[in-house]
């Protein structure tokens, strides 16, 4: 194996590890605000619903990287590393900004469905007593 090569099997999984694994602590802990709120129940299915979403987004980021990791590609220089890592990891984390982007828009149609539902009970109510 080339000193090169290895160079490029060491690093590019960590890059994309330490990436993977730093969203998922990010959707993790800063999501959790923004999925306050939508359920009746005390908050259990809000933390069920994005311990779910974090799963979903390891896998599917852990698969990547399982896809990418190999290269038919011979390095003669550590430059060479460098362009390849670049390209896989930018589209590694196009991949994390879209699931993370998919994951704000499902928080934010399961917020407006229960504030429209508790606009609609409230409307109710209202008119029940007139």
């Amino acid at each position: 194996m080339q000193p090169n090569l290895s160079i490029y099997y060491w690093s590019y999984p960590v890059i994309m590890l330490g990436a993977t694994f730093w969203m998922a602590w990010m959707l993790r802990c800063k999501v959790a605000v923004a999925l306050s709120g939508v359920s009746r129940n005390g908050g259990k299915l809000e933390e069920r619903i994005n311990g779910l979403l974090v799963i979903g987004l390891l896998m599917v980021n852990l698969g990547y990287l399982a896809l990418t990791v190999k290269t038919e590609t011979r390095f003669n220089t550590v430059m060479q590393v460098i362009d390849m890592e670049s390209i896989k990891v930018g589209f590694g984390l196009i991949l994390l900004g879209l699931v993370f982007s998919f994951d704000i828009f499902v928080f934010a149609m399961m917020r407006s469905r229960t504030e429209f539902s508790h606009l609609k009970a409230a409307e109710g109510s209202m008119s029940s007593k007139e």
